[in-house]
């Protein structure tokens, strides 16, 4: 299997990525780093954006959407591991 590195999963995309790591994360780790992220996630929203500069606002902005991104695909993952006999 070939190394992915940065550039090469942000010029793949998400389906590229499935050609390079197919089923390689087991349902614990989904349910772990499901769980990580969430957190981290309920952390951000919890931070004040009218007392940020505006730099730390888009990059709090950013941040949040990028996690609720992966947390939607590991729910993706989780579902369709669930589906599968």
């Amino acid at each position: 299997m070939r190394e992915a590195t940065w550039a090469t999963r942000k010029t793949l995309g998400y389906r590229g990525l499935e050609k390079i790591m197919p089923n390689q994360f087991t349902k614990t780790q989904l349910d772990d780093a499901h769980r990580a992220l969430l957190s981290t996630l309920q952390k951000c929203e919890k931070i004040d954006l009218a007392k940020q500069v505006p730099a730390q606002c888009t990059l709090l902005k950013r941040r949040i959407a990028a996690l609720q991104l992966a947390l939607a695909l590991i729910e993706k993952e989780l579902n369709s591991t669930e589906e599968q006999p």
